[in-house]
């Protein structure tokens, strides 16, 4: 979506516009670029402040309980790293103004990010009730995503973003705990969009979060695993490096059995194994049979270890 900054007559038309159009924008990531054209284009000194500080706003990203910024520029000696912009060092106006920007945005995108700045990185601004309000904005973006969003090729990204967000702040101040369960049941076991993919980066989230999400939250959840790995042309490099490791995270979890799907992992280097006929791989393909007869060992499947020897052998 390409927006040209001449559209904007003053600050409040840009305002209005990204409370309007907020989840189409943040898509293409071009919230930060509106606010940096309509900085060169404002016709006062005041305007072209605030749309620096809106830019220095949307600079920051969240991961779990870290806020960090975008970029960072050397210091004056070496090795000396300074972040920029540097949330330590927001002044009082600046606070006033990401204040009034909490209360007036209508978009949940928005006031999520907003509520998070004021609880997670200003000094002595720390508040539980910006906590709060970040919290009730992030249940709501998720719950647009789902509505509005479902079929967008972003969606993975911007639900699993929200959900890390509010899962982190729920924790830090035990609040809105029982709501974030039953999102996290629609995401898993109700949800059409984003698939299996998004479901694993939800399961990945809650395993990071044991002080929320405790073994109860946890034993439907490997029927998912069992589905999904029935699928004849499912990709077998990504299950044997990320979701068969998941699977076996959370059977542990569960106090369920792990051999099964040490034997999946198995079965799927055999496969990349016995598939693979270019001769100049010997080493790969050499190295695929050893750990599938690994992880048949410690599946205790002893004939597909010793098919895998044999293999081996010839190989």
């Amino acid at each position: 979506m390409t927006i040209s900054a001449e559209n904007f007559n003053t600050i409040n038309d840009v305002y209005e516009y990204i409370d309007n159009n907020a989840y189409e924008l943040t898509y293409s990531h071009e919230i930060c670029n509106i606010w940096y054209k309509f900085r060169e284009t404002a016709s006062s000194s005041k305007e072209k402040q605030l749309a620096q500080w809106e830019v220095d706003f949307f600079s920051f990203s969240f991961r779990h309980h870290k806020v960090f910024p975008s970029t960072y520029s050397n210091g004056e000696k070496l090795n000396n790293i300074k972040p920029y912009p540097d949330i330590d060092k927001i002044e009082t106006n600046v606070v006033d103004y990401l204040k009034l920007r909490a209360l007036q945005s209508k978009n949940p995108l928005i006031s999520s990010r907003y509520n998070h700045l004021l609880w997670k990185g200003v000094k002595g601004v720390k508040n539980r009730v910006h906590a709060i309000k970040a919290i009730d904005s992030y249940f709501k973006l998720i719950y647009d995503y789902i509505k509005f969003y479902n079929t967008h090729e972003n969606f993975r990204y911007q639900i699993g973003n929200a959900f890390e967000s509010v899962t982190s702040i729920c924790k830090e101040i035990k609040h809105g705990v029982s709501e974030l369960k039953k999102v996290t049941n629609f995401l898993l076991f109700k949800n059409k969009g984003g698939g299996f993919p998004l479901k694993s980066d939800i399961i990945v989230e809650m395993l990071f979060f044991p002080m929320i999400f405790k073994k109860e939250d946890f034993l439907k959840i490997i029927s998912i695993f069992e589905k999904e790995a029935k699928n004849i042309e499912r990709d077998d490099y990504l299950w044997i490096s990320s979701y068969f490791p998941l699977a076996i995270n959370v059977a542990l979890k569960t106090n369920t059995d792990v051999k099964k799907w040490y034997n999946e992992i198995g079965l799927a280097y055999l496969r990349i194994s016995e598939l693979e006929t270019d001769k100049s791989k010997f080493f790969i393909i050499l190295n695929n049979y050893l750990k599938a007869i690994d992880a048949f060992t410690t599946a205790n499947n002893i004939s597909k270890k010793n098919r895998s020897g044999t293999a081996l052998c010839r190989t």
